[in-house]
């Protein structure tokens, strides 16, 4: 199990859905690490997601909220939402991600003694997102370069691996040249159409039995003022 995980939830205008997902990232969190925290980010958003973030806030701990007062966009909002990051380990979840937040699982089985693993579903928005990018960075449209999202739907990586993931604009390949570039390993794990509707799930305790679910207990990070969470003991390890 890792001792600290951060994950990261950019969103605009998602209060519709914000309350499952940082639901689902607990469940996922308290899986993988000892200590966790869940950060929603909010590109200005013109509906309630932030209302709905910061009362998720008072009722579980380990929730944080970060805003920006008008959208941004990801080159913008990334590096500095990773800047408050506590965890040893973070994931970033692209806004259009169509992979349930367990496939994480798989990405740490993968991650091994790497930097970063990270996996995309190839969709004809991603492939429309990469040609706005490439429109706007030669002056061959003024398109809203808030509007554009990366074509990694999830990203797992350790802190040192930070810098660089701030650097970049979000195109996968972009992603690999800037790792390469700061000397860092990396994986790109597949993605299957069957993967969508079958997310691996860690496995269950001994004898077959689910793993046992116990209180979170709040601690503090000494890097950081940011609250942690010390997640259920488990009677396995990851990837057993």
């Amino acid at each position: 199990m890792n001792p600290s995980l951060t994950i990261c939830l950019p969103l605009r205008d998602g209060q519709a859905v914000l309350e499952r997902l940082v639901q689902d990232a607990l469940e996922v969190a308290a899986e993988m690490a000892v200590r966790y925290e869940v950060l929603v980010i909010d590109d200005g958003s013109r509906d309630a997601t932030i209302e709905v973030a910061d009362e998720l806030a008072t009722r579980y701990p380990q929730v944080r909220t970060y805003r920006e007062p008008v959208p941004v966009g990801f080159p913008v909002y990334v590096p500095r939402a990773l800047a408050t990051c506590a965890g040893e380990l973070i994931v970033l979840r692209s806004q259009g991600c169509r992979l349930p937040l367990g496939f994480l699982f798989r990405l740490a089985e993968m991650l091994g003694p790497r930097d970063t693993a990270f996996a995309g579903v190839r969709t004809e928005s991603s492939r429309v997102a990469r040609w706005v990018r490439r429109m706007t960075k030669h002056g061959g449209s003024k398109a809203d370069s808030s509007a554009t999202q990366p074509d990694v739907d999830l990203l797992l990586f350790r802190k040192p691996a930070a810098r660089a993931i701030g650097q970049w604009r979000g195109e996968s390949q972009e992603l690999i040249a800037e790792l390469e570039r700061h000397e860092l390993s990396w994986v790109e794990v597949p993605v299957t159409a069957s993967d969508l509707g079958n997310i691996p799930r860690p496995p269950a305790g001994r004898a077959g039995t689910k793993p046992r679910r116990t209180p979170l207990l709040l601690a503090t990070d000494p890097a950081s003022d940011s609250p942690l969470a010390f997640g259920p003991i488990r009677d396995f390890a990851l990837g057993e």
